[in-house]
């Protein structure tokens, strides 16, 4: 226990000791002398050595509860005036516009929300602030997600669990739509390795789409080469290689391939079974297709010629409809 949480229920002991003194109930006060302990929280004391305890009378512990009662509520109505008077004296930072450079008091007042963190004030547009939250869930490395603890934009200081609670709630309050990764992470009481593991597999999708869309053109050319090995059902053996092209049919090549792309890791690295079998079956169609309208390749990957890679219309769209949260 640290020694602010010591401080805070030593604080708790005296108000019950008043409580005490006033409802003339000072026989009871050597039930409340373990509560000073710094072994246990306030909670796990009373539990420990006054609920569960058995050298107490039935009696004796409801007229203790009605004792805890009074002082938990005292202390928190002590704890929220205080709150109320730190509140009101604190400032707001100094920032006037939203992250697209648009002035805050522009904005309707259902866009924007107040959050107040160590010790000021912070005035966000809403969607700001979500979407900040949503790129912190859907962090990843490579193809890898790695969700993050929100952070002050401004502080690069981390939210704590109550103050999630309170910009989560503001977003519910609001006009807009809480994304769905948002919302489950609430149900989840904002527990970060809990939230990894139960929705690993959405996550993971959602990482390899990023990938990509962000990945540098030469760090893919490798992938794409695999691609085209695996999948070549042809009777002569090919030798797919990129250095034969030039750089702006490489660049060519490479965006029309990239939904394709999209199939071929998927297939290979969702967590989603049904979603890994989908884009395998897929996978397959759009290399026949493929295949079938490049058919007079040479030994090399491509010509100097542009080459039409034939993508089916719908692939985006059907990509899309089963990986989109």
């Amino acid at each position: 226990m640290t020694a602010d949480h010591y401080t805070k229920k030593l604080k708790f002991f005296w108000l019950i000791k008043e409580i005490l003194e006033k409802y003339n109930k000072m026989n009871l006060l050597y039930i409340f002398l373990s509560l000073k302990q710094p072994t246990y929280s306030k909670l796990k004391s009373y539990e420990f050595y006054i609920l569960n305890s058995p050298f107490l009378k039935s009696e004796t512990k409801k007229e203790a509860l009605k004792i805890w009662r009074k002082a938990q509520k005292t202390y928190h109505a002590f704890h929220k005036l205080y709150f109320i008077y730190k509140y009101n004296k604190t400032t707001f930072y100094d920032c006037e516009t939203d992250f697209y450079g648009n002035k805050l008091n522009s904005l309707p007042e259902t866009h924007k929300m107040i959050i107040y963190h160590r010790k000021k004030k912070y005035l966000f547009r809403i969607t700001d602030i979500m979407n900040i939250w949503k790129r912190h869930l859907e962090n990843d490395s490579e193809l890898f997600p790695k969700p993050t603890a929100l952070k002050n934009p401004f502080t690069n200081i981390r939210f704590y669990r109550n103050e999630l609670y309170n910009i989560y709630l503001k977003l519910e309050l609001s006009p807009l739509s809480v994304p769905f990764l948002i919302r489950q992470f609430f149900y989840l009481d904002f527990r970060l390795r809990l939230f990894t593991i139960k929705f690993l597999p959405i996550l993971r999708t959602i990482a390899i789409k990023n990938y990509i869309d962000k990945t540098d053109d030469d760090d893919i050319i490798g992938d794409i080469e695999e691609l085209c090995i695996r999948h070549y059902t042809g009777d002569a053996p090919k030798i797919f290689n990129f250095s034969r092209v030039k750089l702006i049919n490489q660049s060519i090549i490479i965006n029309k391939m990239r939904p394709i792309l999209l199939l071929f890791y998927l297939t290979e690295y969702s967590k989603n079974l049904r979603l890994k079998k989908q884009s395998k079956d897929l996978l397959e169609l759009e290399m026949v297709n493929f295949f079938n309208l490049n058919d007079t390749w040479n030994t090399y990957f491509f010509t100097d010629r542009t080459l039409f890679i034939f993508v089916l219309d719908n692939t985006k769209k059907r990509i899309n409809d089963f990986t989109n949260y």
